[in-house]
């Protein structure tokens, strides 16, 4: 790599190559780092939130994080595309029949009713058991929606198959079906609230306690940024009150 030149050390041509190279290595390196440094800085200010459950009592906090923290940019998903899977979720809010895992904070408990429309035959009643619903037509979140895999493991646990009518993965539409009277459903009485009304009565499921618990998820393999860890403390203190009601 040198060669001497009387009391002077000189690169040979070997050592000339070898530096040309070092020297885009080490510029190379340094461009890595601030790049490295600028993504951590861009992602601080950015929020995956994944909402499978009760999307209509955490949007509301959504909107009011987003106008005290104008900085963080929200990215809200129900059904994760393609490309939103290469990117792990911050912060997940979802339900299930069980206490949430671990890693699972939970946001609040809620029963889960027969709506009926008004005027049907079992308006009045105190509560129904599920030889009162053999031959109703049922409406229902498709296949594979987290509320529809808990609605069918009570049903499961009942021995009752629901005869389903109708189906669809858009929530507001199934929503809309209920309060049009095309048939009965079973929903969550907190999270669905503006399903009841003037047309559609709330009856409670005698044959064994059905509930649902939703809770709130996050990342478990990296240390959560900033942003996941304000608004997760943001939507607990937000639904609280719903712990105790």
């Amino acid at each position: 790599l040198f060669m001497k030149e009387g009391r002077v050390l000189r690169l040979n041509e070997r050592g000339k190559i070898l530096l040309k190279y070092t020297s885009q290595i080490l510029d190379s390196m340094e461009a890595m780092q601030k790049d490295i440094s600028l993504f951590n800085e861009k992602k601080k200010s950015q929020l995956l939130i994944e909402l499978r459950a009760a999307s209509q009592l955490v949007l509301p906090v959504v909107k009011e994080f987003q106008r005290r923290h104008p900085g963080i940019k929200i990215t809200i998903v129900q059904n994760p595309s393609a490309g939103d899977k290469e990117r792990e979720a911050d912060i997940i809010i979802t339900a299930d029949y069980k206490m949430p895992p671990g890693s699972g904070t939970l946001l609040f408990e809620e029963e889960l009713m027969l709506v009926v429309p008004k005027g049907h035959r079992l308006e009045g009643k105190d509560s129904v058991v599920t030889e009162d619903l053999s031959e109703e037509g049922f409406i229902l979140l498709s296949k594979g929606k987290v509320l529809r895999d808990i609605i069918e493991y009570y049903c499961k646990k009942m021995n009752f198959t629901p005869r389903v009518i109708l189906e669809s993965d858009d929530l507001e539409m199934v929503k809309t079906l209920i309060r049009s009277g095309f048939g009965i459903s079973i929903i969550p009485s907190e999270s669905w609230q503006n399903v009841s009304g003037e047309r559609v009565i709330e009856i409670p499921i005698a044959d064994c306690p059905c509930k649902r618990y939703v809770f709130i998820l996050q990342k478990e393999k990296t240390v959560a940024s900033d942003a996941a860890k304000l608004f997760s403390e943001e939507v607990q203190n937000a639904l609280r009150y719903l712990q105790n009601a």
